[in-house]
């Protein structure tokens, strides 16, 4: 097998910055005008049920019954409209995120981080051999995969004179776990020999995703994209440890503790999302404290020490630990319990100014600890994920000489 090397790094992010006092205003506005829409048709559909008859007077009241249980949901689940930047910092340290315009999509986020890594690396679009995507918010249900987009705007040609130039594109999506999933595929293509060089992409709208009328959501996530190019190399020049240096595993009963419900093929998105706030089952759901408990343990006293049990590492060994940026506070919580069982790696976060990127996090970490010079070459970097599944997801290697 032959090495693999880093050879570029690249990030994108959307020009626009949602903070949390504006997010915060945004949600106490929405609770207030779904109140007051509805209790305006409640009224104007009780005076309807009252002069109609016959099927009109039913379907009047049909439309009753909905403004009726949307102001008792109102009621109910008040306290999701309500927040504050002090609410959102104290409980994830996030201050800020990045939001896709309308006109955004992923794959635009995607290019641009890759036009990035390629100039980083000295290549052109035309000399890689793949695009590995990870994402789990894709532009098309199935079809196409977004990594078609992303080649056709970094327009990579696939006519030759003497036949077709071979370019593989795929989307993978493991959740939150998904950069390090993604970056093993794209190292295993290289190392094989069936590619010799290529982009691996982490990339996500999440503000598409969220429910916007419920702070147990909305307040997590951003969007954003990176990419590093992977490239072949000499055995003795490769940035990883081989495949010793990749942990990956799952535990599928906890599957509905991070779940978009409906819009798959096991359950369909209902007409209720259209029209009731608090049905929208086509979102993502989280059971926040559930996640907390079960992650903290699991990815400080088990992934990260076996991770490196399996590649004949100690705690000593490590220099740098990019975890999943989902929440300061979750992982603050893993970085004390490493601390104390003696790990002395710089542990970095910036979740602060991007929010839950998801498949972009680490990339946007590595990229920024970089640029700070926090990252230096040689420094041997345990990048580990962890999410929805749950999943979970680690790979060694050592970071290479870029430019900043």
């Amino acid at each position: 097998m032959s090495g693999v090397k880093i050879s570029g790094l690249g990030t994108s992010l959307p020009h626009r910055v949602l903070d949390n006092h504006e997010l915060a205003r945004n949600l106490k506005d929405r609770g207030e005008q779904i109140r007051s829409e509805h209790q305006r048709k409640k009224v104007a559909w009780t005076d309807a049920v009252s002069r109609l008859d016959g099927e009109a007077r039913e379907l009047a009241l049909e439309q009753l019954d909905r403004s009726e249980k949307v102001l008792r949901l109102h009621s109910e689940n008040a306290a999701q409209f309500e927040t504050s930047d002090d609410w959102i910092i104290k409980r994830t340290g996030i201050q800020r995120r990045h939001i896709a315009a309308e006109n955004e999509n992923i794959s635009d986020l995607a290019a641009e981080a890759s036009r990035k890594a390629l100039q980083m690396a000295g290549y052109t679009p035309q000399d890689m051999d793949f695009i590995a995507l990870g994402t789990v918010s894709s532009e098309h249900w199935t079809s196409p995969p977004t990594a078609s987009r992303i080649q056709d705007k970094l327009g990579i040609r696939i006519h030759r004179d003497k036949g077709l130039k071979q370019v593989m594109v795929f989307d993978l999506e493991a959740a939150c776990s998904t950069f390090p999933s993604v970056l093993c595929l794209g190292y295993s293509l290289v190392s094989s020999g069936v590619a010799a060089r290529g982009l691996v992409i982490g990339a996500d709208i999440m503000s598409r995703t969220v429910d916007w009328d419920s702070r147990n959501t909305c307040i997590l996530f951003g969007d954003a994209a990176c990419c590093v190019v992977l490239e072949t190399c000499p055995p003795d020049e490769s940035s990883f440890l081989g495949p010793q240096g990749f942990f990956f595993g799952s535990d599928g009963s906890h599957a509905d503790k991070i779940v978009v419900p409906a819009g798959g093929t096991a359950e369909e998105v209902t007409a209720e999302a259209m029209w009731n706030p608090f049905g929208k089952r086509n979102k993502v759901y989280m059971d926040g404290r559930a996640v907390y408990e079960d992650i903290v343990p699991l990815i400080a006293n088990r992934v990260i020490p076996e991770t490196l049990a399996k590649a004949g590492l100690s705690a000593g060994d490590i220099d740098f630990i990019v975890l999943h940026q989902a929440n300061l506070k979750m992982n603050q919580a893993i970085e004390r319990r490493l601390k104390k069982a003696g790990y002395q790696s710089i542990i970095y976060h910036d979740i602060a100014d991007y929010a839950n990127t998801t498949s972009a996090t680490q990339g946007l970490a590595l990229h920024d600890a970089h640029r700070e010079g926090v990252l230096k070459p040689g420094m041997l970097v345990l990048d580990c994920a962890f999410g929805g599944g749950y999943t979970w997801g680690s790979a060694l290697f050592r970071w290479p000489e870029l430019p900043r």
